[in-house]
C-alpha cells in the first residue's frame, strides 16, 4: 500500500538519536509447521515505545479475551 512505518529510516521518519525506533510488532501469529502437530500459535506484549503511539489512535490495551486454548472466542 505504500504507508510507512513509525520509525522507518528509509520510507518514513526515523528517530532522533535516542529514540524509540522501529513501531513495527507482529500481536499474534500462528503458524502451520508440521503437517499432524497442531499450529504452533504465539501471542506477543507490546513493546513499551509502542503503547503510547497507539493510544492516541484509540488502542484500549491489551484487553484481548482468548479461550483456554490461546484462540479467540467466536
Amino acid at each position: 500500500m505504500g504507508w510507512p512505518i513509525l520509525g522507518d529510516s528509509v520510507y518514513g521518519r526515523a528517530p532522533r538519536t535516542g529514540g524509540p525506533g522501529l513501531h513495527l510488532h507482529a500481536r499474534e501469529i500462528t503458524v502451520p509447521l508440521y503437517k499432524n502437530r497442531a499450529p504452533i500459535h504465539v501471542i506477543a506484549p507490546l513493546p513499551p515505545h509502542m503503547q503510547s503511539a497507539l493510544r492516541a489512535c484509540g488502542w484500549l490495551g491489551d484487553a484481548v479475551e482468548t479461550t483456554p486454548t490461546g484462540t479467540r472466542p467466536g
